[in-house]
């Protein structure tokens, strides 16, 4: 072997080990961004996407829209907080009814630990749906345990418009945490819960935070804000108990 094909053998020994070398450091870095992806925390959904079925909807030009900003997790001071959505359904419609379209019922909180474990008692809130689409408020009951400060909480907020396949049903989802008093200057959730509670006395306020969320829902600022009261939830018997732990409920975010 000459002297020039000698060192051409060496150079591409080298680089070969190079790149080894080079591939073995980063796959590790590689696997462990891959995993965060695959195994993460859900980032959840402000505007609900679409689904399987036709869920009916009075507001057609409108998707159901939780008022949230980017901050992931949202922050709150409160123990029981408030959250705000856009409906766009309301009550079944006095005419006759299309086969083809599946008709709101209810609406329904989850709320969920990062263990996936649900705090609320019946491990959801069911929620009577307004007359009119709008601006809802729905808060955490006193009766609910309250939120633990430095912990997040996964929420999601679904419409039923099928009992049996959450993957009919429109909802939103996020991640809010309450923090103590004085330990940051964006609680996003307070600030809403403030402005909600006398939005006319703060017009341009409102409106200005309604634009943030939407650019189609500033529109809304002088309507009134509905809130909805959970209904009585009892579970009847055990069969009912397992029938609801075969749904697909444990599913995060906007299907």
């Amino acid at each position: 072997m000459n002297f020039k094909s000698s060192l051409f053998y060496k150079r591409l020994l080298t680089g070969t080990l190079v790149a080894l070398l080079s591939s073995s450091i980063a796959l590790p870095f590689i696997s462990s961004n891959a995993q965060a992806q695959s195994f993460g925390k859900p980032t959840g959904s402000r505007r609900a996407g679409g689904v399987r079925g036709e869920c009916y909807a009075a507001d057609r030009e409108r998707s159901l829209t939780a008022l949230v900003d980017d901050s992931n997790p949202a922050l709150t001071t409160l123990a029981h907080p408030t959250f705000l959505f856009y409906l766009p359904y309301s009550q079944a419609p006095d005419q006759e009814q299309n086969a083809q379209v599946s008709y709101v019922a209810t609406v329904e909180l989850e709320l969920r630990d990062e263990n996936e474990e649900s705090v609320l008692k019946n491990q959801k809130l069911v929620f009577p749906l307004p007359e009119n689409p709008g601006i809802v408020k729905v808060t955490l009951p006193n009766t609910e345990t309250e939120l633990e400060p430095d912990k997040e909480y996964f929420w999601i907020f679904r419409i039923i418009c099928d009992a049996n396949d959450n993957t009919n049903n429109p909802s939103v989802a996020g991640w809010i945490k309450r923090v103590r008093v004085g330990s940051s200057p964006n609680l996003w959730f307070d600030r809403l819960d403030q402005l909600a509670q006398s939005p006319m006395r703060n017009l341009e306020q409102w409106r200005t935070l309604l634009g943030e969320v939407d650019p189609m829902l500033p529109e809304f600022a002088e309507a009134p804000v509905v809130e909805l009261k959970p209904e009585a939830f009892e579970v009847k018997s055990q069969q009912d108990n397992e029938y609801y732990n075969q749904l697909p409920t444990r599913t995060y975010g906007a299907q």
